[in-house]
């Protein structure tokens, strides 16, 4: 048996490459944000990001998760211009 069909199944899986937790038949939080709530004793808030240093969405120690706000990360993973497409000036 495997699965949902085995009886040691606590629920759980991965989404969007991110390993999820079953909070019932039809609920589930991914497993980085319920690591960092459970750290923070507290719920997260909509507008924060639980970011993976190294970059494994499936590394969900706490050494490896930082709270950000949305701003924060988006400008973490936005392409930086480069000294050249700095110094060209606006485009005309």
């Amino acid at each position: 048996m495997t699965g949902a069909a085995h009886p040691n199944w606590r629920g759980g899986g991965l989404k969007n490459g991110y390993r999820i937790r079953s909070l019932g038949a039809t609920a589930y939080i991914y497993e980085h944000r319920a690591v960092m709530e459970k750290h923070l004793g507290r719920k997260l808030r909509r507008c924060e990001i639980v970011h993976h240093k190294n970059g494994d969405k499936l590394d969900n120690r706490i050494e490896n998760l930082e709270l950000m706000s949305v701003s924060a990360h988006t400008k973490l993973h936005s392409p930086q211009p480069t000294s050249e497409q700095r110094h060209r000036g606006p485009r005309k």
